[in-house]
């Protein structure tokens, strides 16, 4: 059973109706609320979301054979954090070389950078 915001709890092989968003069984031909034909409904933007990003995450799970959703979000972080900070080291250290920032700037943005691109290499890098 999934909790729904609406109302009570659905269970997961409910149809839910593309036209009024009411759920119904999985053998139902027609809404039980407005008698809208359930095959010709379109599905609503929230579900035809949770499908593609169902399947996208899914992809990148068995992809990079990651066993949990939990995981995989500590995955992503992690590589935004380490991008994020590979970039801007990469910046600090074209400000320290043309913009004469200085010597420390120099060394902060070289630090940033290694350790942001050390990051991603232990990320993606490693194989085996």
């Amino acid at each position: 059973m999934r909790e729904r915001k609406n109302g009570p709890a659905t269970p997961l092989g409910a149809l839910e109706c593309g036209k009024c968003g009411c759920p119904n069984k999985q053998g139902d031909n027609y809404c039980s609320y407005c008698n809208a034909e359930l095959s010709k409904a379109t599905p609503g933007f929230k579900e035809t979301l949770e499908q593609y990003l169902n399947y996208y995450l899914n992809r990148i799970r068995f992809q990079y054979k990651v066993p949990s959703y939990s995981v995989l979000l500590k995955m992503m972080l992690t590589t935004f954090f380490s991008s994020s900070l590979f970039v801007s080291g990469l910046y600090v250290i074209y400000f320290a070389i043309n913009k004469s920032g200085g010597f420390a700037a120099l060394c902060i943005g070289t630090l940033m950078a290694l350790y942001g691109g050390a990051a991603l290499y232990n990320m993606f890098g490693k194989k085996g």
